[in-house]
């Protein structure tokens, strides 16, 4: 979930996975350094069919002690995609993997990446806005603590431990040693912890902490980044009744039908009637919000309902959203400012999603060159222009359909950068 709002997954005695969210009264962070910190609330359970509910539970947590290697990991970009102030900054790190084990900790990183990260809408679209590092933290023992039982302690560096606040596959992970460790990366915009198990677990927060070695791990990743980057409510509806309030502030919960929403012209309203990628169309269907009545999600199944299951359009869009407040859609452009002439060649580059190019207009005091319409790079010398200063501009926008917020595209999907000409 989001960071303010803690998500931990777990596997419960019969086939089930946890997962626990802090109620409103009792917000925690997923791993605080230190132990003992009691947890009364509600808690998510998956199914192995990728449903969700909520179970009332109260658990308590003992961190186990954690080790500090002397040397600097060492840091390896695995997917390279540009400048990393321009970029996503992905970084894995791996917990109970000895040195003799890091191979399969790449292995595992890779696969989550490229096989559930990559593979979901809209990732797989604006691959190329994502940079990923991997961090090698080299464990002195293999596997990490409670696993398989509890009550085996393994002292590792970032001291991940199934149960966690007490329940036997809730997987968490030492918030302040992954922050220090993701520190050495680039850019570290968010961090996935893998842990040197096979057993389905993780949770969720300001670290996403998964099974490293389970097939199904990048289920957990791709819901948590929903939360964590997409800033998106859950849209499952248990375990309470009628809801009463005030309209959610995620984007993808409202307590209007679609009718009002539609009045009102808020939430997902210009996507009403659409199709969605998770089968078909966008409404507003009671239930969600973990209430059975009184909420409404936009679709009928999305994967913010069910694990292994697409973003709805509405999701989809809060996470090419979420991607342009970290991305710019320029990501280089000649010195920008600095005086050009008439025999300048004047150059700007956008960001290159795989599936669309963004569109490039320029225009010389205010009036658009029309034959230079979407180039990337402008002869100056075949503009006419009278002798005098003029002024340059090239403004550089993303008209992806998967965006309907107009004002959202002007503000963060668009980007004009001006240069002084003497002629």
């Amino acid at each position: 979930m989001r960071s303010s709002r803690l998500t931990l997954f777990g596997l419960a005695v019969t086939p089930l996975v946890l997962a626990v969210v802090a109620p409103p009264a009792a917000r925690a962070a997923q791993r605080a350094p230190g132990g003992g910190q009691g947890l009364t609330g509600r808690y998510e359970v998956f199914s192995p069919d990728g449903t969700i509910t909520r179970r009332l539970g109260t658990t308590t947590d003992a961190a186990p002690p954690t080790s500090r290697p002397t040397a600097a990991p060492a840091v390896w970009t695995i997917l390279n995609s540009g400048r990393a102030d321009n970029r996503l900054n992905l970084v894995f790190l791996g917990d109970g993997y000895t040195a003799a084990q890091l191979g399969t900790y790449g292995q595992n990183v890779s696969s989550l990446l490229n096989n559930s990260i990559l593979a979901v809408a809209p990732f797989n679209t604006y691959r190329t806005y994502l940079n990923a590092y991997r961090v090698d933290i080299a464990s002195p023992v293999s596997g990490i603590s409670n696993d398989p039982t509890n009550g085996i302690t393994r002292v590792t560096p970032l001291g991940m431990h199934f149960w966690c606040h007490g329940l036997d596959r809730l997987l968490c992970v030492n918030l302040t040693n992954a922050a220090a460790y993701a520190a050495y990366a680039p850019g570290h915009d968010e961090v996935i912890a893998l842990a040197n198990t096979t057993t389905y677990g993780g949770s969720g927060g300001p670290a996403t902490a998964v099974a490293g070695r389970n097939p199904s791990a990048g289920s957990i990743v791709t819901h948590e980044s929903g939360h964590t980057l997409g800033q998106l409510a859950d849209e499952y509806d248990v375990p309470y009744g009628r809801a009463v309030g005030v309209e959610p502030v995620e984007s993808n919960v409202t307590a209007y039908t679609a009718a009002q929403m539609a009045q009102a012209k808020m939430k997902w309203y210009r996507w009403l009637g659409t199709a969605t990628p998770d089968g078909g169309t966008i409404n507003t269907y009671e239930g969600a919000n973990f209430f059975r009545f009184g909420f409404y999600r936009p679709s009928s199944d999305s994967l913010m309902r069910s694990l292994g299951r697409p973003f709805n359009s509405v999701g989809r869009e809060a996470m090419v959203e979420a991607i342009y407040r970290k991305v710019r859609p320029i990501d280089y452009a000649t010195a920008v400012g600095s005086t050009q002439t008439r025999t300048s060649n004047v150059v700007v580059v956008p960001m290159r999603p795989t599936d669309h190019t963004l569109a490039v207009t320029w225009k010389l005091d205010g009036r658009i060159i029309t034959a230079a319409n979407n180039k990337t790079t402008l002869s100056l010398s075949t503009v006419a222009m009278a002798a005098g200063r003029h002024t340059l501009t090239a403004t550089v926008v993303d008209q992806t359909g998967l965006v309907r917020d107009e004002t959202f595209r002007s503000q963060h999907m668009t980007q004009t950068v001006s240069w002084p000409v003497n002629a």
